[in-house]
């Protein structure tokens, strides 16, 4: 029992009685493994210290716990089949793995959005996915396979962060060690990961605009023009890494890169960047995504769906110009 205390005073414990004593291994038989939980599961509700990496920490899987559990309320509590969509009221996932997949996915995009990629996103988004209610099923908790597959496939092709390859401060070198198209291509993709993205189905590329935050489709050969702003800034790197070495060493390095610079080179290694890591992404991503492509105040979907246009926008815009045609129709008449 404990003695009331004045506060900011050391509290004394005084004992008053004695019960007996219990192991472990008599409350699990006597509550008949009611409270074994399984092998290798580490609870949701409570984020440990070893979740932590250098890449992120515990505060940043609680903030996206807290996050999902407002988001998506339904699929975090595990009540995926009461989800419905909030316009049709439709069931929104026939099966409990399409509503996991749907929830990884978005627990990908938010890593992404923080810059996680490779294999930290992955680690990442199967650690906050172990949060939630989906995750204390069998199929989650025994079937290393199905976790690794779905942690993959919600990765793959997720748009990484808007400045994943230039933080503030950050200077990307090129690796002299890879020759030719590769090297350049390598350096392309370190410089513009992030910023520059694939869409494959669609045969366009994407590009961040920094000024209205967005994701604009290259319209006017914009990707093109990154690619020799680019092979020009690993010119001049060679130039500069050529004094470096010995003569002829020096002169092969700049003689190599100098010969990036024609048409066909660039879209070469426009196509070799399209196939490494986080430079490509899906057409369906799009859809998925809602957020992907920056609209003002809607959804911009690109395959078989329909564009929707929020109440504001209807509002602010087709009402009014409603109102003034039915306005000159009435004094026309």
């Amino acid at each position: 029992m404990l003695d009331e205390q004045k506060q900011n005073c050391t509290p004394e414990v005084r004992l008053i009685s004695k019960g007996p004593y219990y192991c472990v291994e008599d409350l699990y038989a006597a509550l008949r493994g009611a409270l074994k939980p399984k092998a290798g599961y580490q609870g949701h509700a409570h984020v440990t210290a070893q979740e932590s990496s250098p890449l992120f920490d515990a505060a940043e899987i609680t903030a996206a716990v807290d996050h999902f559990q407002a988001a998506e309320p339904y699929l975090w509590g595990g009540k995926w089949q009461e989800a419905r969509d909030a316009l049709t009221g439709a069931v929104r996932f026939p099966s409990q793995s399409e509503a996991d997949m749907y929830l990884a996915s978005e627990i990908a995009r938010r890593g992404a959005a923080k810059g996680f990629t490779d294999g930290v996103l992955e680690d990442y988004t199967e650690v906050v996915f172990g949060h939630s209610v989906l995750a204390q099923r069998d199929k989650w908790q025994d079937r290393q396979d199905y976790r690794q597959r779905t942690v993959e496939k919600a990765c793959a092709g997720v748009v990484p962060s808007t400045m994943a390859g230039m933080q503030a401060g950050q200077t990307v070198m090129p690796e002299w060690k890879l020759k030719g198209d590769v090297r350049a291509a390598k350096y392309s993709r370190d410089l513009y990961i992030g910023r520059l993205v694939y869409v494959r189905g669609i045969g366009k590329w994407l590009r961040w605009c920094i000024a209205t935050e967005r994701w604009l489709w290259c319209e006017l050969g914009e990707e093109v023009r990154m690619i020799t702003k680019a092979l020009i800034q690993l010119y001049r790197l060679a130039c500069r890494a050529a004094q470096g070495m010995d003569a002829d060493a020096g002169k092969r390095l700049i003689g190599e890169v100098a010969q990036l610079q024609t048409t066909h080179k660039i879209h070469a290694v426009l196509k070799l960047i399209q196939s490494m890591n986080g430079m490509s992404i899906k057409a369906d991503t799009l859809d998925a995504n809602p957020k992907l492509i920056g609209v003002k105040n809607g959804v911009v979907v690109t395959s078989r769906q329909v564009v929707w246009l929020f109440l504001e926008q209807l509002w602010f815009e087709f009402v009014p110009f409603l109102h003034r045609l039915q306005g000159r129709l009435a004094a026309q008449g």
